[in-house]
């Protein structure tokens, strides 16, 4: 059984588009939006059926590939690839296993 079944994943211009979470919520219009890490999510009020919102992110999905590709192309700048970040004006290392976010 699911953990929450109001979550689902739908895919923007095909299966091989951007994955998009769906989620229902209590909201008045749906809402679009791309996080910092890059991931595409979807709320949409609970009158809103799947299909409906499958043609809504099928129709944004130009904006949303541009906007996925520009966090991914931001984030990748941001990690230090030496392992290095700056603490009080300085480089130091990151301990072992921690990653930037």
């Amino acid at each position: 059984m699911e953990k929450n079944p109001t979550k689902r994943t739908l895919f923007a211009g095909g299966p091989r588009g951007v994955a998009v979470e769906v989620e229902r919520r209590r909201v008045r219009r749906l809402n679009l939006r791309v996080r910092a890490d890059g991931t595409a999510h979807l709320s949409i009020p609970p009158r809103v059926t799947l299909a409906a919102a499958q043609r809504f992110i099928d129709g944004h999905a130009d904006w949303l590939r541009r906007h996925v590709d520009r966090r991914l192309a931001s984030a990748a700048e941001a990690t230090p690839a030496d392992g290095l970040v700056p603490l009080c004006g300085r480089l130091v290392p990151l301990p072992g296993g921690a990653a930037p976010r």
